[in-house]
């Protein structure tokens, strides 16, 4: 079978695919081809050939553009000769006098760029181009020409797309969070050296993290509902150098919105807290310990069955136990107590789950717990039950 015969096999392959719709997107991971050197972009395809087109948007269903996507997938994937003209047939053949789909654009766009393996960005830029012309206003077309230009390092060009794709999509969560993540890349790397001791990573990672904290502001003015404390919150746990920065996401943490918080955000929040304890004095020992405790259980109520809280509160209310076991008073002995539990109902839960994260310190703790709660027989026979 010659090389022609192969191409016109999967052209039909691909107008047919909107009819095997079914095929889970799931399996459509794309990776980036590896190559032996970046093809820097062309300059003469930097000029964007945005109209003035006001065409309706597209009546298809996503189920016949993703699978006509797929279908286009296939056939650069065998970098054909002359398989070009057949994906150009195929978008068009997605467009009538009604309708426009810039869409199966970016989707031929992506697909020569990341599933040719030679990288293609002459073919990409040329259907991200087409993309727009189809509807200048569509983001995920400059979102996709802002990844391009980032990976031929044409950072400024890039960056441009980026604040253009916000700029045509300024609701769209995924378009800010798609340039925070340009920005924040490699920033952890950065961090380590501030951590070190670095005064110009120190410098670095603040620009860079007070630009993220920008993005946040620009998504939430333009979106009442996003997540802005939370995401700050975040930054300050990866990024916080100092006391009074880690004491900063701790408080955006407090001022988040419960129902944005997701179940690391509730270790991560303890995590911070904690750091304070080694410095502090007896009674601010208790009071940090008591507010650990408290974050555990507000995550609880959300995340009931969640490995990180419950096997983190439950070492922290056992060291908790620890500082108070051998303080005289009543006081004490009301923090003694509400400690011994607090491990003991984390550890329990813990254990009943099951988890397959479970590890030996688990068991450890939970045999500290029921000996604390004065359940000593129990509490030896932990190990025991670890072994069954």
């Amino acid at each position: 079978m010659n090389m022609r015969k192969i191409a016109i096999g999967l052209l039909a392959f691909a107008l047919v695919a909107p009819s095997i719709a079914s095929v889970s997107l799931k399996d459509k991971k794309e990776k980036k081809p590896k190559t032996e050197k970046k093809a820097k972009v062309d300059n003469k395809t930097k000029t964007s050939k945005a109209s003035s087109s006001n065409s309706p948007r597209k009546v298809q269903t996503i189920n016949d553009v993703e699978a006509a996507i797929l279908g286009i997938e296939k056939i650069v994937s065998h970098t054909l000769v002359e398989v070009e003209p057949i994906v150009q047939q195929i978008c068009e053949s997605q467009q009538t006098k009604k309708s426009v789909c810039p869409r199966i654009y970016v989707g031929a766009a992506n697909a020569f760029w990341l599933k040719s393996g030679v990288s293609d960005t002459t073919y990409a830029l040329k259907y991200i181009d087409k993309a727009i012309e189809l509807d200048p206003h569509y983001s995920p077309a400059y979102m996709l020409k802002g990844d391009i230009y980032k990976w031929a390092d044409d950072t400024t060009v890039a960056v441009n797309y980026y604040k253009k794709a916000i700029e045509m999509a300024p609701n769209d969560f995924r378009t800010y969070r798609k340039y925070a993540a340009f920005v924040e890349a490699g920033l952890d790397k950065v961090t380590e050296r501030a951590f070190a001791g670095d005064t110009e990573a120190q410098e670095e990672v603040r620009r860079r993290r007070a630009k993220l904290e920008n993005i946040y502001a620009m998504a939430k003015e333009a979106n009442p509902t996003f997540p802005y404390n939370r995401d700050c919150a975040r930054l300050y746990a990866a990024y916080g150098l100092t006391t009074n920065e880690i004491q900063k996401g701790v408080q955006l943490y407090d001022e988040a919105q419960k129902d944005s918080l997701e179940a690391d955000d509730y270790t991560s929040q303890a995590r911070m807290v904690y750091t304070f304890v080694d410095n502090a004095d007896g009674n601010t020992k208790l009071q940090l310990y008591t507010r650990i405790m408290n974050i555990c259980d507000s995550g609880l109520v959300r995340y009931p069955a969640y490995y990180y809280i419950l096997s983190t509160g439950a070492d922290w209310a056992n060291r908790a136990y620890d500082l108070v076991k051998k303080q005289q008073g009543d006081a004490l002995y009301e923090y003694k107590k509400l400690f011994a539990s607090r491990a003991l109902k984390y550890s329990e839960t813990l254990i009943a789950s099951k988890d397959t994260a479970i590890t030996d310190l688990n068991y450890l703790n939970y045999g500290k717990a029921l000996i604390n709660n004065n359940k000593l027989n129990q509490g030896i026979d932990v190990p025991q039950i670890r072994n069954l």
